[in-house]
């Protein structure tokens, strides 16, 4: 492979990445505003589910374990606002991984299916290790608790219920299917509402010196209560 080759094609498409991000209607720039947002749950509760119904208005019904994964999102309510959304692995294999999400982000989805019980207490389990991980920040994280798979006939608790236990958190909640798109749309929209996305920046992009596997790095470097945090991403 003429991994020289590969480089400069990569160059040519971030810079191609880059140019269009600058050239957006209204006047914006590449340092376009950020809002991190983590998904956050139990396995097998439909975490990737509700981000490809979300972004692809559709479901895969096999199922395959995520250990990571980041999706670019623009909200029709604010088409300058680029939304990372990070889909979490639930296994506490990949403990590490969840609370640098939590350490990181900046809003947080917090999911687990409405016919098993045993998830809703892994999402109080979850909240009280983000609560853990976030100890030391001062500024407020928005939350938005939702259960999925409200389509089924069946559920182990009833929805004032879990609102008034949700609530006792300290938390909003809500329902949706990650088979309806409506209703998974309007959970995702409603963690943007509650995050302050005039105070949210996406720092400078530079370029990562070297090819993987083919893939573009881009770096981001954000301003976090005046430190520094940085990143790289890998464009899709």
């Amino acid at each position: 492979m003429n991994y020289l080759k590969v480089w400069g094609d990569s160059m040519k498409q971030l810079r191609r990445s880059l140019s269009s991000s600058s050239n957006r209607s209204n006047g914006s720039t590449s340092e376009d505003r950020l809002l991190r947002l983590a998904v956050l749950g139990a396995s097998k509760v439909g975490k990737s589910s509700l981000i490809k119904q979300l972004l692809k208005q559709k479901v895969d019904d096999a199922y395959e374990e995520t250990i990571e994964d980041l999706y670019k999102y623009t909200s029709s309510k604010d088409p300058d606002l680029q939304v990372d959304i990070l889909d979490t692995s639930g296994s506490d294999e990949y403990l590490s991984f969840r609370k640098r999400a939590m350490k990181n982000y900046d809003c947080f989805l917090l999911v687990f299916s409405l016919l098993d019980e045993s998830s809703f207490e892994e999402m109080k389990k979850i909240r009280d290790q983000l609560y853990t991980v976030r100890r030391k920040r001062t500024s407020p994280f928005p939350l938005l608790v939702v259960g999925n798979k409200c389509d089924q006939p069946w559920r182990f608790m009833s929805k004032d219920n879990i609102e008034s236990a949700v609530g006792e958190l300290g938390h909003e909640y809500m329902e949706c299917s990650a088979r309806c798109f409506d209703d998974t749309k309007i959970s995702f929209e409603r963690i943007i509402d509650l995050s302050d996305t005039d105070d949210v920046f996406a720092g400078q992009a530079g370029y990562l010196g070297g090819v993987h596997d083919g893939s573009i790095f881009v770096k981001r470097i954000r301003n976090i209560n005046g430190a520094a945090s940085i990143e790289w991403v890998r464009l899709y």
